[in-house]
């Protein structure tokens, strides 16, 4: 725009000079000259004020996306990011050390369970042996099984997406001729006929 200002600035000079010089000579080829002078000199105003304008749009606008990221959401964008990201971060790790303390506080807990059936059976036994005094029964016990046993492998593997509930199937076993039996459902009607048939 400058350079256009200066180029207009020179021409208008060099116009006065002609014009000078044209009061001086008549000639008639000065005064054609004048007037394609002329002719630019409007040319270049006319630019000039186009590019003005074009200038002062883009001004405008340079205003507006400033206010835009003036704006708080914006402003603090960066921050607010980074919190993000951090709390996600934070969230994750959480997330995973309470599945993994839960994969082992099941564990402890299969294991003080398996422990305790242990104790039980050998009251069972013992309270058994003094109880009952006749030939064909040994002993009794109660057998734990795990409903969704993983295998011993497994126990401690974390499982992040499947929340379950432990669960246990009871069941009663007689040691009736050195073969354990079953005595749930219908065994124990099979065991009674067998006995006192």
């Amino acid at each position: 725009m400058k350079l256009k200002q200066v180029e207009m600035d020179r021409l208008r000079k060099e116009c006065k000079e002609k014009e000078k010089l044209l009061k001086e000579t008549e000639v008639k080829g000065a005064e054609e000259e004048r007037h394609n002078l002329t002719q630019q000199y409007n040319m270049l105003s006319s630019s000039i004020s186009g590019l003005a304008g074009e200038l002062k749009q883009m001004q405008i606008k340079i205003k507006e996306i400033r206010d835009e990221l003036n704006e708080p959401q914006y402003r603090d964008a960066e921050a607010n990011f980074r919190d993000c990201y951090v709390k996600r971060w934070v969230y994750e790790k959480t997330r995973k050390d309470i599945c993994r303390y839960r994969a082992a506080l099941d564990h402890a807990i299969m294991k003080f369970h398996s422990k305790q059936m242990e104790a039980i059976n050998q009251y069972l036994d013992h309270y058994w042996r003094i109880i009952y005094q006749g030939n064909d029964i040994e002993t009794i016990r109660i057998k734990t099984d795990n409903a969704e046993d993983p295998g011993e492998e497994n126990k401690l593997k974390v499982n992040l997406s499947v929340k379950s509930r432990k669960t246990y199937n009871y069941r009663f076993l007689s040691l009736y001729f050195n073969d354990w039996i079953d005595l749930s459902c219908g065994a124990v009607k099979i065991l009674y006929f067998m006995h006192f048939a």
